[in-house]
């Protein structure tokens, strides 16, 4: 079905199919197991996806187990997207756009030294779909091909606190998704039925990933995370609506590369925070057999951020309390255009947060422009566009007692 793909996709008579109403993203979203979501939090979404080191009392995070054993009370986030996209393919030109879910995160400290947490998002996301007519046809004949679904990701958290510098994590990821793809034809002639092939791609497994944090100082943390690869089950079915068929189910795997990355924030001053974290996931190493018939490449991913806060107190002037947040994210996608090469983007990101409740709790807006691959490069463009919103708040159903002085 991978074949039939690049057949629909190449042609230069190709339309977006933007005007369906249908959700869509991204039409690299086609390939592999579709586009990775790696923002369960608008904080660092607003700071170019970065967060390795960063300790936030008031938000779970996820990038690092770690960062959990930092916060006090039983916290917990929710937040939503909202992604449109421009795409220009040669001279043709359309809009995709998406919106719902992103996470839901809690975390709770267990006694003076331990926490856990516990949080779902999405992992990857398919969302695309295409039209074109096809020659050769006394009658006008179109077919299309769109594709839904993607992974989600049910994870939890573990983390210790090792004196007051040092904390270790450790987290467990639950994946579990269906992808479905669609190749369509529409015959307008009696003398021809329309047809519909369909694909359908379960998979499911868990992995584990690992993270540590080290406060130097005031001024300094530093942050590491490493996921092991990933094995999921696969079950991929067939569907031919013509014949009334299917191939039967060909059982196997997809695998998630490793993954390791390192970070560091700085605190020059007490209102600002600098943040820089790198990111390395070896697509390369995972063999196209295990990632639904699609060749990836490795990746690396540059985050840089800063945020400026006046001050925590809550009987300031409330522009003092909210915090302002910016930064720029370089990364590449694991897959290669139609043509072999390799796809890039760059974002601009900036946001704001919006405490209330006496700043226990807080409202997180994060926005994000940028490029994905270039009409020189790759022979597509697309700009982007996303928003993130999150609300977050806190309880003492459990809470971190305070040290006794000796």
């Amino acid at each position: 079905m991978q074949k039939i793909f690049h057949k629909v996709l190449l042609p230069a008579t190709m339309l977006l199919f933007f005007a369906s109403g249908m959700a869509a993203n991204s039409i690299y979203s086609r390939l592999g197991i579709g586009m990775p979501k790696a923002y369960p939090g608008a904080q660092a979404f607003a700071l170019g996806g970065g967060g390795i080191a960063l300790i936030n009392p008031n938000t779970p995070q996820y990038l690092n187990p770690a960062s959990i054993n930092f916060i006090g009370i039983t916290r917990f986030s929710g937040s939503f997207f909202y992604e449109g996209t421009d795409v220009t393919l040669g001279g043709l030109s359309g809009r995709f756009a998406d919106a719902g879910f992103n996470s839901t995160q809690f975390s709770f400290p267990l006694g003076q030294h331990f926490s856990f947490g516990v949080g779902l998002s999405p992992y990857t996301n398919v969302a695309y779909a295409f039209e074109t007519e096809l020659d050769g046809f006394d009658s006008n004949v179109r077919q299309t091909v769109s594709g839904t679904g993607g992974i989600n990701r049910l994870f939890l958290s573990f983390g210790a606190q090792m004196g007051g510098w040092l904390a270790l994590g450790a987290g467990m990821d639950s994946y579990i998704g269906n992808i479905q793809n669609t190749w369509r034809v529409f015959f307008n002639d009696e003398k021809f039925r329309d047809t519909r092939n369909q694909e359908n791609a379960y998979v499911r497994g868990v992995g584990f990933r690992f993270g540590a944090m080290a406060r130097l100082g005031k001024y300094i943390n530093l942050g590491a995370v490493l996921r092991l690869p990933v094995g999921l089950k696969s079950d991929v079915e067939t569907i031919y609506n013509f014949s009334g068929g299917t191939s039967g189910v060909q059982q196997g795997t997809v695998t998630l590369p490793s993954m390791q990355g390192f970070g560091v924030t700085l605190k020059p001053i007490s209102q600002l925070l600098l943040l820089g974290d790198m990111i390395f996931e070896k697509w390369g190493e995972v063999p196209a057999s295990e990632l639904l018939n699609t060749t990836a490449t490795n990746i690396t991913k540059i985050s840089y951020g800063i945020e400026y806060r006046h001050s925590t107190e809550h009987n300031v002037a409330y522009l003092k309390r909210m915090s302002f947040r910016a930064g720029f994210r370089n990364a590449e996608l694991p897959y290669f255009d139609s043509n072999g090469n390799r796809v890039s983007e760059q974002f601009i990101t900036f946001g704001l947060s919006l405490p209330y409740e006496y700043n226990n709790s807080q409202v997180d807006l994060g926005f994000e422009f940028g490029t994905r691959g270039s009409l020189v490069d790759n022979g597509t463009e697309e700009k982007v566009f996303r928003f993130i919103a999150s609300v977050g708040s806190g309880e003492r159903w459990f809470y971190r007692p305070k040290r006794r002085r000796q």
